[in-house]
């Protein structure tokens, strides 16, 4: 069961980082060269949530991607010092037990 769970989370996540990869191709104010968004989290939201529609609308116009160089994804594997708390591994036991 947690083996599963294990394995479609992986999968997630490396459907995720590649979307997010494609998107900071496209507009590269989300890309680190670019620099970062100096907005608060809820504008930068929108930023990225209007990026998606924009993206989306220019797969509709059929409009390709240039890419203006490699895209470098960056992998935030924040490694905790300790044991996750008693409550995000309840609830990760939890979702696990559903697969």
């Amino acid at each position: 069961m947690e083996e599963r769970y294990n394995l479609a989370h992986c999968r997630t996540r490396n459907i995720v980082e590649r979307a997010f990869g494609v998107l900071k191709s496209r507009f590269r104010c989300l890309h680190k060269s670019g620099g970062c968004l100096p907005f608060t989290p809820a504008k930068c939201a929108l930023v990225i949530e209007t990026c998606c529609r924009l993206h989306n609308k220019a797969i509709d116009e059929k409009i390709p991607l240039q890419l203006g160089g490699p895209v470098v994804l960056q992998h935030n594997n924040f490694v905790h010092g300790g044991a996750p708390p008693r409550s995000a591994r309840d609830l990760r036991q939890q979702i696990a037990s559903r697969f």
